[in-house]
């Protein structure tokens, strides 16, 4: 069973999980600790924005076919020159 070991600057760990980290000022470890989960909350919501576009990108898809399922065939040409006046 490992029962410590060094960090690089020559500290210990005293196999317990008491590290140069746990030995900081209070305030120090929870700007640390807040830093590190708003990281980790900005990579989440990048994933799910990242799902919703795709999943609104799907529905407008399917919402431009199901606009043009029941129009008259003349409309969309009526709506081109439309556009281009």
């Amino acid at each position: 069973m490992l029962r410590g070991w060094r960090w690089s600057d020559g500290t210990r760990s005293d196999g317990m999980g008491t590290t140069v980290l746990g030995r900081m000022p209070g305030p120090v470890r929870l700007a640390m600790e807040m830093v590190t989960q708003e990281a980790q909350e900005r990579r989440a919501l990048e994933g799910e924005l990242h799902e919703l576009e795709t999943r609104w990108r799907e529905a407008e898809e399917i919402a431009a076919i199901a606009d043009g399922m029941f129009l008259p065939a003349d409309v969309d040409e009526r709506l081109e020159r439309m556009r281009q006046t």
